[in-house]
């Protein structure tokens, strides 16, 4: 009994399909078979007209299976599916079309359509970076994050955008900044004016003042953005802002023995103390870690909420 399709058929619509570069084509094919049972090949291919061929076909795009065909003495119909085809290799336009082909069977028969695939290209990919982060805070400025603001001073972000694209882009940010207690202090967000930043380039973006009032830890969650009319995320950050510490004040101290809270920014002790250095006999700070009472030397690094004992020769009082 000879192998043969007796009919070849494809559910391709002309004009009905719209595929990306960067997506692939299936192929349904249906086919009528009479004959033995054999192993055959289907293959198909992306096409394209030119002034010789009608079906020029696109190399890049082939793709192959094979189908087990059943015994059949009368013809009886059957369908399989060519999946896969690549795009990448096509250029983005209308009016491809689509060749099928049954490899080692009578004949190779094949079928065509033409016009009937339009392929465009993959959406655009924005890149950009977030390039520089920092907070002012009163008449000084500091890489964000930032540690020991002392309390009461008043924020101002400041972040860099760039333009990582081959061209110039309008960029866009938005923050929002939230105190020790989760409550939202700044938001902010804007697109650039024209002109725009150029590729390579990078844009400053400037928020409004906010009072850092609490001590604490301060957050500050950042989206820098392209595409105006469909915004996309180009690059973020979620982390500190700044950890601020309670403003410097006083202790009075007592001749003797002192049991005191330090409350101060960090610094040395021997900067902190200035103000009493001719009555400050000895100093101790107490060492969570090992449970033990440490003495405090010029060097130690004081820090808030530090538990200190200290003796001194008088009556006094402790500006830090």
């Amino acid at each position: 009994m000879v192998a043969e399709i007796v009919s070849l058929v494809t559910q391709i619509p002309c004009n009905s399909i719209t595929k990306r570069q960067d997506q692939t084509l299936k192929v349904r094919v249906n086919y009528t078979y009479k004959g033995s049972a054999i192993r055959g090949r289907l293959v198909a291919w992306v096409t394209h007209e030119t002034a010789i061929h009608e079906f020029n076909k696109i190399g890049s795009t082939e793709k192959e299976v094979y189908v087990d065909l059943p015994a059949a003495e009368t013809p009886q119909s059957l369908a399989t599916d060519i999946p896969n085809l690549p795009l990448a290799g096509v250029e983005p336009k209308a009016n491809y079309g689509i060749l099928v082909r049954v490899l080692d069977l009578d004949g190779e028969p094949e079928w065509g359509c033409k016009r009937v695939l339009t392929v465009t290209a993959p959406p655009e990919v924005f890149k950009g970076t977030i390039s520089k982060k920092e907070l002012e805070y009163n008449e000084t400025r500091g890489t964000i994050p930032v540690s020991n603001v002392t309390q009461g001073k008043r924020g101002l972000v400041h972040i860099w955008g760039r333009n990582d694209m081959a061209e110039a882009q309008r960029m866009g940010i938005s923050w929002v900044v939230k105190d020790p207690n989760g409550l939202v202090v700044e938001e902010y967000s804007a697109w650039e004016a024209w002109p725009y930043t150029g590729a390579g380039s990078t844009h400053e973006f400037i928020g409004g003042r906010f009072n850092l009032n609490k001590a604490g830890t301060y957050t500050i969650n950042v989206g820098l953005f392209m595409n105006p009319d469909n915004p996309v995320y180009v690059d973020t950050y979620y982390g500190t802002l700044c950890t601020v510490v309670a403003a410097g004040g006083q202790i009075a101290l007592t001749a003797g023995w002192n049991q005191v809270t330090y409350t101060g920014v960090r610094q040395t002790a021997g900067v902190a103390t200035q103000s009493i250095a001719s009555y400050l006999e000895v100093a101790y700070y107490y060492d969570q870690f090992q449970g033990i009472w440490v003495q405090i030397v010029y060097s130690t690094i004081l820090e808030p909420g530090m538990a200190l004992n200290i003796k001194v020769s008088q009556n006094c009082v402790w500006t830090f």
